[in-house]
């Protein structure tokens, strides 16, 4: 089961005011504050957190002190969300702060996310088994948290919208990342030799 996550007021309504966008409610300019709040039958300063989210991620402009925001993207769709399916390593990965932060961002811009029933381990790392699962789960973009060198040429081969969070992606034409190792192991290198 997806561990349980509660979102802000302001959180909720920053989701549905950018569904709204997309849905084009909006083309010029946002309604005023007061406006929404009665609307929404919410308060002013969940209104105001909200839509500073909005302005954060560039989709509205404040004009100044009382005007309406302009609506920054009138006549381009904007992207609506996405099916995410996140494929982790193994099950303790499930819980750990990179997961759950990762949840937590996809679930904020609105889009669907789930973890995959089976993890990497439960799998044996085996890429026809991979392969087999991501073809019975549909997903706009997978992410794949820890992934064998053979599972992302796999995932690669077959054209998977994939994104490789950590894992042995070298040489592979995948988007991904990872943290930088280096430094942290020449540090330990001069430590060793002192």
């Amino acid at each position: 089961m997806n561990p349980l996550r509660v979102f802000s007021a302001s959180e909720q309504v920053a989701a549905h005011l950018r569904s709204e966008l997309r849905k084009g409610t909006w083309s010029d300019c946002m309604p005023g504050g007061d406006l929404l709040a009665r609307e929404l039958g919410i308060g002013r300063n969940t209104i105001d957190a909200a839509l500073l989210q909005l302005e954060q991620e560039g989709l509205v402009e404040r004009q100044g002190a009382g005007r309406r925001r302009k609506v920054l993207r009138p006549g381009k769709p904007v992207p609506g969300p996405l099916r995410v399916r996140i494929l982790s390593y193994g099950v303790r990965e499930r819980k750990d702060d990179v997961m759950q932060d990762l949840l937590y961002r996809l679930q904020v811009a609105g889009h669907d996310v789930e973890l995959a029933r089976q993890t990497l381990q439960e799998m044996k790392m085996d890429p026809r088994r991979v392969a087999s699962h991501v073809s019975k789960n549909p997903a706009d973009a997978w992410v794949i948290y820890g992934g064998s060198q053979e599972v992302l040429a796999s995932l690669v081969e077959r054209s998977v919208p994939a994104f490789a969070l950590v894992g042995r992606m070298r040489d592979l034409p995948i988007a991904g990342v990872k943290p930088d190792k280096i430094p942290a192991q020449r540090e330990r290198w001069n430590r060793s030799l002192h």
